[in-house]
């Protein structure tokens, strides 16, 4: 890999130029002579906005609709575009839709929200078992039973604890757009990192499905989450 390296100045023409955005284009109807890409945006959760600019013509594509906006691209952008695209599509660990991370600062705040690492507290109490043909015909039915029900909590002084615990932790990653010495575009992954915070410094894209949920027993584990309350680095 040492002969490609970080594109960032020609993604910036195809994901990040604000300036570049003209707004004569019609949406039905795309009069536009040079190449160009549209704004496109997606409702991804409640006040929670995404949005990438694509080469299409399109109204709407995998959830993004087509906006009025665009810029002009170059006949490098179109090839970063496939390459982001080839990505999305493959097979296998696909990565959802690819966002620039810089442009997308409501799904960003989204994954700190929602994607916390967490303790929980297992819990067990008995409860009281009866199906409805005991309730009507008590003599010729099964008795009732006393059942164990296991449940986890956030809460560490539950009257039900039993003194277990359970860690859900998370790792992020992106990805960043390279160029080789054939003058081809590719994506590479990034390593996994503990925190989001990580891959916004060091990565350009970032996925809808680019994390992985891990739930742990470990004591090592969660001791290490109980001294720092952040990262987990114990895997």
């Amino acid at each position: 890999m040492k002969n490609l390296k970080v594109n960032k100045k020609v993604l910036a023409t195809l994901l990040l130029s604000s300036s570049l955005i003209l707004t004569s284009c019609s949406v039905t109807k795309c009069k536009i002579n040079e190449s160009h890409a549209h704004y496109y945006t997606c409702e991804y959760e409640d006040d929670v906005s995404l949005s990438k600019y694509i080469p299409s013509e399109r109204k709407k594509i995998n959830g993004f609709k087509k906006t009025s906006d665009y810029i002009i691209i170059t006949e490098d952008d179109k090839k970063i575009y496939n390459a982001i695209e080839k990505e999305e599509n493959k097979n296998e660990d696909k990565p959802g839709s690819l966002l620039e991370i810089s442009k997308n600062p409501e799904y960003i705040e989204y994954i700190k929200e929602n994607y916390k690492n967490k303790l929980f507290y297992k819990c067990s109490m008995k409860v009281y078992h009866a199906d409805d043909t005991y309730k009507a015909n008590p003599v010729n039915s099964y008795m009732p039973t006393w059942d164990d029900f296991v449940f986890y909590t956030e809460d560490p002084n539950n009257e039900n604890a039993t003194g277990e615990k359970s860690l859900t932790y998370y790792t992020f990653y992106g990805y960043n757009i390279v160029k080789d010495e054939n003058n081809n575009y590719t994506l590479v992954r990034s390593e996994d990192y503990d925190t989001i915070e990580d891959v916004i410094n060091n990565c350009t894209l970032i996925g809808t499905e680019t994390y992985n949920k891990y739930v742990t027993e470990d004591e090592k584990q969660i001791q290490e989450f109980e001294e720092n309350k952040t990262k987990v680095k114990s895997r």
